[in-house]
């Protein structure tokens, strides 16, 4: 085998090695055969040119031997790398030919059918689409953040609370200033009232948000009542006309536990946001492979209605869920004074969260002590009063008191509550006395119940003004 050759042969050409083996063992059996020439007489010319010729083809054939085999030798490392570069192209090609096969076979795992990345949450389009929304969602979901974002980008509305699990003692309570019924019983009652606004088409702007809302739905199935089921119909298919938005909360990702199994119809403009492991568990059930995986490999995954994948508006930027992560752009959550019927009272509505502890009552004795210390004393000098002769001079005069100034009427009768919601005629005064340019400290101060300025107290006055201001 030349050398050169060989470096020049094509890949796929078969080294035809054994031919150079069979040309190597043929010389060095000449070489041998030559031995016999010793034996052969040295009696006429030709036997002398026989026995001269025969070892010189002996060495010239053991010469040949020697160099073949030295070529081979040099050449094998590269002989077994082209061996194994024909094996690996014979791979290739048989694997080539059969994918055409595996093409028709699962063509859904050659070509993605969906977007690899969520899209962001455009919640103004969102809004614009549904009359009620349906929130569902394991322990640490979002689900309450998703909730306040959502009720944060309706225009300016009231925003009421139903939460049987609400503690504002909490450390984590998350609903802050607004107005929360807790009370299973109360929030039944107040589910029917809201029914009532739809009865007289009152067209008050409200957004009515139902934590745990399948505990709800059983109690009132326990009482015998029907009044969740029918709320949640109610609202989720005519609020809207009213401007009213109702947002439910579940931890269950079946539309059982809501009431609205085999509601097909009913779902096509009520959307159904499922979070995290519950839309990973939906996405099971999807022909779209791809969509699986994306919520997979999504920390805080958030599926609208059968396959429309975004990104969490406030735990979307995390690359690990935690229970307890702070949101992200979520800005606080204000509401408009509450004037709609709440449960307890007709027109005259009532806050029914938790009330920080009231303040102890006045201290008498240190009134007592500062009206003596606003005294004057006469302590012998020239008085108004004759001195009688029966006592001593430079005596202690009775005390006088100082003479009163007249105060003005107050402008209220008693001072507002902050955590309770005002009536119309308390919104008015305030309405008034920013018109006559009062400051917000002096309104907080002189018109509301408050105690030390940066008080929780002082904050929920604080917003109430600002929100009568936008009014």
């Amino acid at each position: 085998m030349d050398l050169n050759r060989q470096l020049s042969r094509p890949i796929t050409t078969v080294d035809p090695v054994w031919s150079d083996w069979l040309k190597i063992g043929f010389s060095y059996s000449l070489a041998i055969a030559t031995l016999a020439a010793v034996n052969i007489a040295w009696n006429s010319a030709n036997q002398k040119a026989t026995r001269i010729a025969l070892p010189i083809i002996g060495i010239v054939s053991t010469a040949y031997g020697l160099t073949k085999t030295r070529q081979l030798q040099i050449l094998e490392p590269m002989l077994g790398d082209r061996r194994h570069a024909q094996r690996d192209i014979g791979s290739m090609a048989t694997a080539a030919q059969a994918m055409p096969y595996l093409e028709i076979e699962q063509p859904q795992y050659l070509l993605p059918q969906s977007n690899p990345i969520p899209a962001p949450f455009d919640v103004e389009s969102f809004l614009g689409e549904v009359t009620g929304i349906a929130i569902l969602g394991n322990s640490g979901a979002g689900k309450t953040q998703l909730a306040k974002f959502i009720a944060g980008h309706v225009e300016p509305s009231q925003i009421l609370v139903l939460d049987p699990h609400a503690d504002p003692e909490s450390s984590d309570y998350p609903w802050e200033n607004l107005t929360v019924i807790s009370d299973k019983a109360q929030i039944l009652e107040q589910l029917e009232i809201l029914l009532g606004l739809l009865d007289t088409r009152d067209k008050t702007p409200l957004v009515i948000i139902a934590d745990e809302y399948p505990a709800i739905r059983a109690y009132a199935k326990k009482q015998g009542s029907s009044v969740a089921d029918d709320f949640i119909l109610r609202y989720g298919s005519e609020a809207r006309k009213f401007n009213k938005l109702p947002i439910f909360l579940s931890q269950s990702g079946n539309t059982k536990a809501l009431g609205l199994e085999g509601m097909g119809d009913f779902l096509e403009n009520f959307a159904l946001v499922r979070l995290q492991k519950i839309a990973r568990k939906y996405l099971k059930n999807s022909p779209d492979r791809n969509l699986l995986e994306i919520a997979k490999n999504t920390a805080y995954a958030m599926l609208i209605g059968e396959d429309k994948l975004v990104i969490h508006p406030t735990h979307g930027g995390y690359v690990e869920a935690r229970k307890n992560l702070p949101p992200q752009k979520l800005k606080p959550l204000h509401s408009l004074p509450i004037t709609i019927p709440l449960v307890g009272g007709d027109r005259q509505p009532i806050n029914l969260q938790k009330q920080p502890p009231t303040l102890a009552p006045e201290n008498n004795d240190l009134d007592y002590l500062t009206r003596c210390f606003d005294m004057e004393f006469n302590l012998g000098g020239s008085t108004n009063q004759p001195v009688s002769n029966n006592q001593p001079p430079n005596h202690l005069d009775p005390i006088q008191d100082k003479p009163q100034t007249p105060q003005p009427p107050p402008l209220v009768s008693h001072k507002l509550d902050p955590f309770k919601p005002l009536s119309g005629d308390s919104q008015q005064l305030v309405k008034r006395l920013l018109g006559e340019g009062w400051s917000q400290n002096k309104l907080v101060s002189e018109v509301f119940e408050v105690g030390s300025k940066g008080s929780k107290a002082y904050y929920q006055a604080v917003e109430i003004i600002k929100a009568i201001r936008d009014i």
